[in-house]
C-alpha cells in the first residue's frame, strides 16, 4: 500500500523512536478502527499504533507531530460523539490494553484510572469503596 508521504515519513521514524509499538497497516484493522457508535460515517485511518504504556504514546505523538500526522486517540470506540472518527491519512492510537490501572482515593473521591478503562470495572471497583460512578452520559 501506498502512503502519503508524511505518513510514510512518519511509520518508517516510529520504527525508531517507538519500536516496540505495534503498528497495524492491514485494511481489516485499520477498517475495525473507523468509526465510533456515533452513527456518523466512518473513516478507515492510514494506520492503527497499539501502546502499552505512556512512553511508547509519547513516542509516537513526537513523530507524528513531527511529520504533521493526526492523532486520533481511541478506547473501544463506544462513543456516541463521533471522537474516535479518524483521517484517513492519520492515525489511530488505540489506548485500549490489557490490565488496565484504576487507582480509587476514597477520602478525595478521586479515580485515577488508565486510558481504556471499561466505565463498568471503574464502577465495580468505586463501589468496593462504598461509592458510586454514574452512569456515562454518552
Amino acid at each position: 500500500m501506498r502512503y502519503p508521504y508524511h505518513l510514510d515519513a512518519f511509520l518508517r521514524d516510529l520504527a525508531k523512536k517507538s519500536p516496540s509499538a505495534v503498528v497495524l497497516t492491514d485494511f481489516e484493522s485499520r477498517s475495525l478502527h473507523a468509526g465510533d457508535e456515533s452513527g456518523l460515517e466512518p473513516v478507515v485511518p492510514g494506520a492503527v499504533v497499539q501502546v502499552r504504556n505512556a512512553q511508547e504514546a509519547a513516542g509516537v505523538l513526537q513523530a507524528a507531530s513531527m511529520h504533521g500526522v493526526s492523532v486520533t486517540p481511541r478506547g473501544g470506540g463506544s462513543g456516541k460523539a463521533g471522537g474516535a472518527i479518524p483521517d484517513e491519512n492519520g492515525i489511530v492510537l488505540t489506548l485500549k490494553c490489557e490490565g488496565v490501572g484504576i487507582d480509587i482515593d476514597p477520602i478525595n473521591r478521586l479515580a485515577i484510572v488508565d486510558a481504556g478503562v471499561i466505565l463498568a470495572s471503574l464502577a465495580e471497583a468505586a463501589s468496593s469503596f462504598g461509592l458510586r460512578y454514574g452512569p456515562d452520559p454518552a
